[in-house]
């Protein structure tokens, strides 16, 4: 599921993933979003249990996470590839932190 949100400047888009858990990702641009241009904001939250809701949510929140975007196209359908590297930290034991890596390539499914 992805919503792309424009609020003055800011342009927000939100991808949310699900599986055997379940990943959400944030990225904030100033302006029209680009992949020569690193996003403003991001945030990683991921839920890898299989019960996604009941489970551990693990979080980007002391060190921000790292994104290196190949391809972003907001025209037609949209596409987003990408891969990224964050340090997560589980929210109910914030001692408690795992780096991660992962590859996003999926369709944004932002059409007319």
């Amino acid at each position: 599921m992805v919503q792309i949100t424009d609020i003055g400047p800011l342009t927000m888009i939100e991808l949310h993933a699900l599986g055997d858990g379940s990943i959400s990702i944030g990225l904030i641009f100033h302006g029209k979003p680009s992949g020569d241009t690193p996003p403003a904001g991001l945030t990683i939250d991921m839920r890898p249990d299989r019960g996604a809701m009941a489970g551990a949510v693990w979080e980007s929140e002391e060190e921000p996470p790292q994104m290196s975007i190949d391809l972003l196209d907001l025209e037609d359908e949209g596409r987003i590839q990408a891969s990224f590297a964050a340090t997560l930290c589980r929210r109910d034991a914030p001692d408690d932190c795992r780096d991660v890596e992962g590859r996003i390539d999926t369709s944004l499914g932002a059409g007319p």
